[in-house]
């Protein structure tokens, strides 16, 4: 049989017919990850869980002081910044104890403290500063700059009591009886004064306010055991800066946060 001769023209055809495909490789995703960065997101997620449980445990330390001096637990702990500003301001009105940083806790629910005579005037968003070492305690107001009480501390064997401690071993702020000094003579600068000599003394009282009284014509120094309940006090008060014990005198009214009502006369010697 006779073979078919294929001419070059027919080559150039079947080349145009079946042309050589090159078929390109397979794009890889630009959203598929790496080894690498798995790992990066697997320690970022488990940094990201030791921070959480870290302020977790800080707020319970905190609600747990709270609740052994009595004071509502708080949503969250005070930052340092802010610690820092409360103790600065308390230390420019009052003397706190030296070499001991205090723990601090905010009043969140005054109606929990009902029946605590340490908080009888307490308002929410107060501050307590307590200070364990010299078993003292300090509620201090924000809004208005003011110490509200200061009362001693009862702490057994020394320490803070955990959440789990009976009642009984629970740390209890005592109030001092709080003392307002009114001028009631034309001198100037009395109560300020007076207010010296009873921080000399350490007679067991707080200074709340100090004023001048109604009128400026008194010839005694008088001093007011509004309650009723404060002859020991009354008595060191006399013997600190003079005077004498005496009903609320007519036209002067006494403070409702106030204990004793120590009204200064033109008698009182402001010589230090």
């Amino acid at each position: 049989m006779a073979k078919k001769k294929i001419s070059e023209a027919e080559i150039e055809k079947n080349e145009e017919v079946a042309p050589l495909v090159i078929e390109e490789a397979p794009k890889k995703s630009k959203l598929s990850l790496t080894s690498h960065s798995i790992a990066y997101l697997i320690v970022l997620f488990v940094i990201i869980l030791c921070f959480i449980g870290m302020a977790f445990f800080y707020v319970k330390f905190q609600n747990s002081i709270n609740k052994s001096f009595g004071v509502p637990t708080i949503g969250a702990p005070n930052t340092p910044d802010k610690n820092k500003e409360l103790l600065d301001a308390v230390s420019k009105i009052a003397e706190l104890p030296p070499n001991e940083t205090p723990t601090f806790a905010t009043v969140s629910d005054v109606t929990k403290l009902s029946g605590q005579s340490f908080f009888a005037n307490a308002q929410n968003g107060d501050q307590v500063l307590i200070y364990n070492n010299a078993k003292k305690a300090y509620l201090y107001r924000p809004s208005t700059g003011k110490i509200v009480n200061i009362g001693p501390v009862a702490l057994s064997n020394d320490t803070v009591p955990s959440e789990s401690a009976s009642p009984s071993a629970a740390a209890t702020p005592t109030a001092l009886p709080k003392v307002v000094i009114l001028n009631g003579s034309t001198k100037v600068g009395l109560t300020k004064i007076a207010d010296s000599k009873l921080k000399a003394d350490k007679v067991k009282v707080q200074v709340a306010d100090r004023d001048n009284a109604r009128l400026n014509t008194y010839q005694d120094t008088l001093v007011v055991d509004i309650t009723g309940q404060h002859k020991d006090a009354i008595a060191s008060i006399i013997k600190a800066i003079g005077g004498k014990q005496a009903p609320l005198p007519k036209g002067e009214v006494a403070s409702s946060s106030a204990d004793i009502l120590i009204i200064l006369g033109s008698d009182f010697n402001s010589a230090q």
